[in-house]
This record gives C-alpha cells, structure tokens and sequence, in this order.
C-alpha cells in the first residue's frame, strides 16, 4: 500500500471508529516516515496517532502525539491550515489539562492573521478549514463562549459539505457538533434535534444500527428529548444509545457516562430516587476506574449524584460531594469556571441550611487565602467566596466584617456583569439583610430600589 493510500485508510479507519486498526497503520506510517525523513508525512501520522488517543479518552496520550506532530510540522517548515489545525487541538487538550495560559496562547496562534470569518478558500482547502473551524469551536465551548462556538460549527459544517473528498460520515460528526453548539446556546433548540436526527440517518445508513457511534448519536438525541420534555423518547434513545456502547465497547467504558446520568435525571424527575442513585453511581464508578478519582471529566457526573442527595433529603451526603468537586477544580479553576461557581454556591448553602456557619467561614477563609492574590482567578468565583464569607460573619453578628467582604464581592460581581447584571441581585439581597439586621432602614430602601430596577431591566 502506497503512502497516499495509507493515509486514506488511516484517515477511514478514524472516521468509523476502528481504533486499533488505524493506531497500527499510523505508527507504521510515522516510523517509516521518520526513517526516510519526512517530517510532513510523519507528522500527519502522529496528529492521527494523536486523534486515536483522543477517542480513547486518553488526553495525556493524545497530548503527547499532537505536540510530537506539531514539532515534525515546525521542521519540516511547513506552516498553513495543517499547522494551525495542531495549534487548535493544542489549545483544547491543554485546557482539558488545566493549563489555560498555554491553551489561550496556542488559541491565538491557530487565529492569528487569518479572517476565519470573511476568507473563502478554494476548494482543496475546503476540508482542512473546515476541521481548523471545528477544533476551534470545540476550544469556544471549553471556554463556555457558546454563541461563537455554534458560529464556527456552523461555518464548519457548510464548508465540510461543499469540500471535495469529504465523507458522508464525517458530515454526520460535524452535525453532532454543531447540534451540541446550539443546545448549549438553546437547551430546547429545534435546530439541534434536526442535526442529532440527521446523523443518526446518515450513521444508520453508512455504519449500521449497532455501531457505537450510532449509540453516540442516540445519546445526544436522548440528552436533547430530555431537556424538551419528552421523556418517552428521551428514555428509548438512552437506553438504546446505552446498549450499544455497552456491547460495543465493553460495561466499563467512560463513554457510558452520557446515557447513564440521562436514565438518572429521567428517574428522578419520575420521582425515583433511588433508581436515579444507582445509574450515576454506576457512572461515578465507571469514570473513576477508567480515568482517575481527581479527573476534572467526573465534575459532572458527581454535579448530578449531589442533586439526588439533595432531592432525597440527604444535605450531608450532598455537601460532601459539592465538596469534593471544589477541591478537585479547584487547582484549575481558570478551565472550569462555571462549574466551580456553581458547585462553591451550593457548599456555601448547604452550611447555612445545616447551621454550620463556622464551617462555612472556614472554607471561604481557605479559598480567599489561595486566591486572594491571585490575578488569574474569576472575579465571578472570588464573589463568590466573598459572599459567602460575609454570610457566615453575619450569622456570628459580625456585620462590620460581614459588609466589608459583601460590599467588594459586589464590586468584583459589577466589573464582571455590569452595574445592571441579574446576577448582581443574590448579593444586593444579602446587603438589604445585613443593612436591615444593623438599623440601617434608608439605606436598605436605596438598595432594594436598585435591586427593582435591575429586575426591570432584565425583563
């Protein structure tokens, strides 16, 4: 087999999901394309090797094999898409590591000088901007950017379906992408059912009804129908897309995850609890077997697992888990915000639901030591914390202290959202309470009118 046919079967194992048989052709196309030194081609199969161990889950892996592509890249001395492209996937596995500075760095490198927005490439660049736009949208959505994520989706999806060459069943992954995009922007989004249900044609057309990345497709279906409120349908796909991947990829695969955690929010909101608890611990199990108990991926997971314990009546139980989450974004809260927010709020509610106000004091006090010089952190998650810490000092009546921490929490909440953000309101409540609880009636009233016009705007 010639080296252009190699790299077409390497390219067609990747696209259907024949893990083992693609890695083997990839090596043997590196090695001997190191041997006879060229750096282009073995470039080529080590970003392959590289997108084989991302579809094993394997980040550390795959990072490993980018990095080496992107250096044979750089000696060979060639730059364009094919370099770019790297620096994209670069930013994303860096991300998934927690390392952000070097992920927005190989971010602006994939970006710079190129009008992604405006350019129109001929025809044999078609595909690879396209898979640079797709890489691109995948880093957007890591950094919760959702709206310019479904852009370039979008953008990548068209010029997929104009460029020569490209597969039908890639066209079915890049709709599964860009239905993503769109759900985040639109949890109920009617766009997104219409791509989820024209992948699932096309993978049941080209790779059969049990090919596992039919179950993949089903999943998305299921996790959308679920969010809409057809429970019914939502139900059949999870457990379908479930039943696939099982039998495709083994009982302890992490990809399991998606579909397990479905059947949970869906027994849950039927009112079973206990069935809800036993998929997501199942899950939990799963992800911590197969990628570590400190994975960063597991946050989801256990985010559903402290909601069960919560509906159930179960505060101590959820407090440990939202527990657990904190510290383990905690270290690489730049890549996780909004998660890490959510998940400190909840712990900070739950202390005060228990009366364990001195507890609550301690956990900020923790947080604000590690962050408070720390020019990386969120102001968004210091507010957080901050308020948090002024809520304890006020259940033990040290309202001086209490408004002193609650008056810069929302000074960091203003330069994050606006002096007219809705999420200023939880923090302009607890200052009504605190200037109330201390005879300050004026000027609770001013803040109370500030906390109606701001609802007004929203509205």
């Amino acid at each position: 087999m010639g080296s252009d046919e190699t790299r077409a079967a390497i390219r067609g194992h990747l696209l259907r999901g024949e893990i083992p048989e693609g890695e083997a052709l990839a090596r043997d196309l590196r090695d001997e394309a190191l041997a006879r030194g060229d750096h282009a081609v073995a470039s080529e199969a080590a970003r392959r090797l590289g997108e084989f161990a991302w579809e094993r889950l394997s980040t550390p892996d795959a990072t490993d094999f980018i990095e080496e592509a992107y250096e044979l890249r750089q000696r060979a001395g060639e730059g364009g898409l094919a370099r770019r492209y790297l620096e994209s996937c670069l930013a994303n596995l860096y991300w998934e590591a927690g390392r952000a500075s070097e992920a927005i760095e190989m971010e602006r490198r994939a970006r710079e000088g190129l009008d992604l927005e405006g350019w129109v490439p001929p025809p044999d660049e078609r595909l690879a901007l396209s898979e640079l736009l797709r890489s691109l949208s995948s880093f957007e959505s890591r950094r919760e950017r959702h709206a310019e994520a479904a852009k370039a989706s979008g953008r990548g999806l068209e010029l997929l379906e104009r460029a020569p060459g490209a597969e039908t069943i890639e066209v079915a992954s890049a709709c599964v992408g860009y239905g993503m995009c769109l759900q985040r922007v639109d949890d109920d989004s009617s766009e997104s059912l219409a791509l989820y249900e024209r992948s699932l044609a096309i993978r049941l057309e080209h790779l059969g009804p049990e090919h596992v990345y039919t179950g993949f497709t089903l999943d998305h279906l299921g996790s959308l129908l679920l969010a809409r409120g057809d429970h019914v349908r939502a139900r059949e796909c999870l457990a379908r897309g479930k039943a696939i991947i099982e039998a495709r990829l083994g009982l302890e695969h992490p990809s399991l995850s998606t579909p397990l955690v479905g059947l949970a929010a869906l027994d849950l909101i039927g009112g079973d609890g206990a069935a809800a608890r036993v998929w997501v611990e199942r899950a939990i199990s799963i992800e911590e077997r197969a990628l570590g108990p400190t994975n960063p991926r597991l946050a989801s997971t256990l985010h559903t697992l402290a909601l069960i314990h919560l509906a159930g009546g179960r505060l101590d139980e959820s407090l440990r888990v939202w527990e657990r989450i904190v510290a383990m974004l905690v270290p690489i809260h730049a890549c996780h915000r909004k998660t890490l927010a959510d998940a400190i709020h909840q712990t900070l509610v739950l202390y005060d639901r228990l009366d364990r106000h001195e507890d609550a004091l301690g956990f900020a006090s923790d947080l604000l030591d590690r962050w408070d010089r720390d020019p990386e952190v969120a102001p968004e998650l210091l507010a957080q914390v901050l308020n948090g810490a002024s809520r304890a000092h006020a259940e033990a009546k040290r309202y001086h202290k209490a408004e002193k921490l609650l008056r810069r929490a929302i000074g960091l909440a203003e330069r994050r959202y606006g002096s007219h953000g809705l999420e200023l309101d939880p923090l302009l409540a607890n200052l009504v309470e605190l200037l109330t609880a201390t005879s300050r009636r004026k000027e609770a009233d001013e803040v109370q009118r500030r906390r109606r016009n701001i609802r007004t705007r929203s509205n």
